[in-house]
Order: structure tokens, then C-alpha cells, then sequence
């Protein structure tokens, strides 16, 4: 079991308490923090998280390569996924990606909003 994300914190119950979460959602929930925490920002554990916050201009096939590439790199440890396709799609200073995972359970998307501040 893991404790509910959103946003960066945890999702409380009615009583505060942070929600946990199990099976495919709780997978989902160890993609998605993989892919928002920046690597290297976690002292003991310089290789969790990802590098997608350093992407950078480039065609749009060179983008999608990088984040296919950065995003299979967050994910090694997360034995319950395959990576599938990868997109991304760039509005100012947000970069959105979108990630295909294929699990047991079946095929899900998922969408990331990195700041490439």
C-alpha cells in the first residue's frame, strides 16, 4: 500500500488522514511520483525520479525520443509496468507527457506536466 499523490501532496480522507491506495491505482500512483520528482533531488536516493524537467527544444520527434528515453530511465524500478508509447506536447514554460504503461491488469495513460523552468 502506498499513500495517495496529488499535486505534489498527499490526498487526505474526510477525517485528514492520507488515503491509501491499492493494486493498479497504487502502481499508477508510483508512476506518476517517478515521473514529477526530479532525479538526484533526494539525497538518499540520487537515482529515483526522473529527467524530464531538463528537456529542451528539438523537433517534436526529437522530444518524443528524449521523454521515451527519460521516461523508461524513472521507471527501471517499477517492476509491474512496460513502457509504451511516449508523447509530448509543449505549451510555454509546461511540457506534458504522455506515457502508455502496459501492465497485467491491462493498458493505461498516463499524463505528467513537467515545468521546464
Amino acid at each position: 500500500m502506498d499513500m495517495r499523490i496529488q499535486n505534489g501532496d498527499f490526498v487526505p480522507d474526510r477525517r485528514g488522514i492520507p488515503r491509501g491506495c491499492f493494486g493498479v491505482e497504487e502502481v499508477v500512483n508510483r508512476v506518476l511520483l517517478c515521473l514529477t520528482a526530479r532525479r538526484g533531488g533526494f539525497a538518499r536516493m540520487p537515482h529515483f525520479g526522473s529527467r524530464l524537467h531538463t528537456l529542451r527544444g528539438g523537433t517534436q520527434e526529437r522530444m518524443d525520443e528524449q521523454a521515451a528515453m527519460m521516461v523508461r530511465e524513472a521507471l527501471e524500478g517499477v517492476d509491474e509496468v512496460r513502457v509504451g508509447d511516449v508523447s509530448t506536447a509543449r505549451m510555454g514554460s509546461v511540457l506534458t507527457v504522455r506515457v502508455g504503461l502496459q501492465m497485467d491488469a491491462g493498458d493505461y495513460d498516463v499524463k505528467v506536466g513537467v515545468s521546464l523552468d
